[in-house]
């Protein structure tokens, strides 16, 4: 039963980041929208944040995983 929970926390930690995430880019994106942030800054910063979502929810899952396995 641990190891559900531990399963459990890590998905919710991902659909946080997720939701930052989006929060992040719609930001930005209403900022480009309004001239106040430019265009190549905005894909620039997306991908940055893109791809710190992926790193950050692999090594969430990777992290509960090892645990689940020495526990």
């Amino acid at each position: 039963m641990n190891h559900i929970s531990t399963l459990i926390f890590a998905s919710k930690e991902v659909l946080r980041i997720i939701c930052n995430t989006s929060f992040f880019i719609l930001l930005h994106k209403a900022y480009v929208e309004e001239g106040l942030l430019p265009e190549k800054q905005y894909a620039a910063s997306t991908q940055t944040v893109i791809s710190m979502f992926f790193n950050t929810s692999l090594n969430i899952f990777s992290t509960n995983i090892i645990n689940i396995k020495r526990q």
